[in-house]
């Protein structure tokens, strides 16, 4: 703490721990983006500033439920086939993990909707 006295743990943590562009151009992840690369790459995107960090966590969020739908969608047409079969079956744990994560997923994105909604209703 005395090398930095202006600097909060987070600050530190986040310097100590951040990688270079250099790092992240390297990395194996964002070659995966191909021509894509210098764009993902772009300062403006990397910048914590009080308008990107919302920005990025919204469009985090957005995007997360195109990963989460296609294992929710299965999971509910398992759940009407054992319906349809008068079947009743518990879930593994595997699956009532992920239900918890989906329904904490969408509460998280309602209160943010809700949040924004409020803050429109505001100005």
């Amino acid at each position: 703490m005395a090398d930095s006295p202006g600097k909060s743990w987070l600050d530190r943590w986040v310097a100590n721990n951040m990688p270079s562009r250099e790092q992240m151009a390297e990395s194996r992840w964002i070659r995966v983006f191909g021509r894509l690369g210098p764009r993902v790459l772009h300062s403006e995107y990397w910048r914590f500033t009080r308008r990107s960090v919302p920005r990025g966590v919204a469009m985090g969020l957005f995007v997360g439920v195109f990963f989460l739908e296609g294992p929710a969608a299965r999971l509910v047409q398992e759940g009407e086939e054992n319906r349809a079969r008068q079947e009743t079956r518990e879930l593994t744990d595997a699956q009532r993990d992920f239900v918890r994560l989906y329904g904490g997923y969408a509460i998280v994105l309602l209160l943010l909707v809700l949040g924004l909604l409020a803050i429109a209703g505001y100005e």
